[in-house]
């Protein structure tokens, strides 16, 4: 007897196909049945900010949605910003949580019986924050310029330091260098002046505090003068007689000649590094030349020459 069509048999496949139709319905997740969300993102002031500045967060959801919002920062809660309820479709986290360099915020709508969960695009937030200060500075200073140098900045503040600037702190002269250069030479220092020497680091976040070094005083490279007499010893009294002094050379200024305490030619000016004079009060005696010193050269006396003059006949 052919059973396939029995009662028995037709009822034993209704009730099997129920409960395979029950356990499908129970697999289900709750939030099949709601209708698609979407969870928009901002940020108020806008990107970029210092760190710890406070920013508030605003996510908008589909008009009508009910709920709450969680509003993370790289993947973690932000604290207290977690399971916002949303009002008018609409919660907001105000933070201070941005840190240098870049943050991202996601705002992660729950779902509820209406409508399914969402998740906004990555807002990513930009924490501008300046490179930590040079350290380390040390100047070596002479003959009005001075080498400065310095170890680089520790922190960078997220961004990549671009460059650094030593300046004279008293005289306000400076010089300028990119990263990684770690020196340079400022030039046109005052001598005698006691200056300190400050650095900063500059990157798109910003310029560093300074760092500086300890107190220095641009000092007078040493000169050296020397005399010729230019007209042949002896002379007549009455003869003129030059002289000439050359200065070591980049010097500039004058040049006194002195025969004993009498001077001879007060303030004769360098050309070339040489300055003459010609006289004709000249006693038989020493004649020296002494440089009157500039902003970068010191004073410097010649040895003495001796010159002999006659009486005339």
């Amino acid at each position: 007897m052919n059973n396939s069509h029995s009662p028995f048999r037709r009822a034993g496949l209704v009730v099997c196909s129920l409960l395979l139709l029950s356990t499908f319905v129970a697999t289900l997740p709750a939030s099949a049945s709601g209708s698609p969300s979407s969870t928009i993102l901002t940020a108020s002031p806008l990107s970029p900010q210092n760190p710890g500045t406070s920013i508030t967060l605003t996510a908008t959801v589909t008009t009508g949605a009910t709920g709450t919002v969680n509003f993370e920062l790289g993947g973690t809660s932000l604290s207290g910003c977690s399971a916002k309820t949303l009002s008018s479709s609409v919660a907001t986290c105000t933070t201070t949580a941005l840190a240098a360099g870049m943050n991202s915020f996601v705002a992660i709508y729950s779902g509820n019986g209406t409508y399914n969960s969402s998740t906004s695009s990555t807002l990513n937030y930009v924490g501008i924050s300046p490179p930590t200060a040079p350290s380390s500075v040390v100047a070596s200073v002479t003959n009005g310029y001075a080498v400065v140098s310095w170890a680089a900045s520790s922190g960078t503040g997220g961004f990549t330091v671009l460059g650094y600037t030593a300046t004279a702190v008293q005289g306000g002269e400076s010089c300028t260098v990119a990263s990684p250069l770690l020196s340079c030479t400022i030039y046109g220092l005052p001598t005698g002046v006691a200056e300190t020497f400050s650095v900063t680091a500059t990157s798109a976040g910003g310029t560093s505090a300074p760092g500086t070094s300890s107190s220095h005083t641009p000092t007078l490279a040493s000169s050296t003068t020397t005399l010729s007499a230019l007209t042949l010893s002896p002379q007549n009294a009455g003869v003129p007689v030059t002289f000439a002094a050359i200065v070591t050379s980049g010097a500039t200024g004058y040049v006194k000649f002195v025969e004993g305490s009498t001077t001879l030619c007060a303030t004769q000016a360098l050309d070339a590094g040489v300055a003459t004079c010609t006289t004709t009060a000249l006693t038989s005696g020493s004649i020296t030349a002494t440089y009157l010193g500039d902003t970068n050269y010191a004073t410097s006396t010649s040895t003495g020459v001796s010159f002999t003059i006659t009486s005339s006949t």
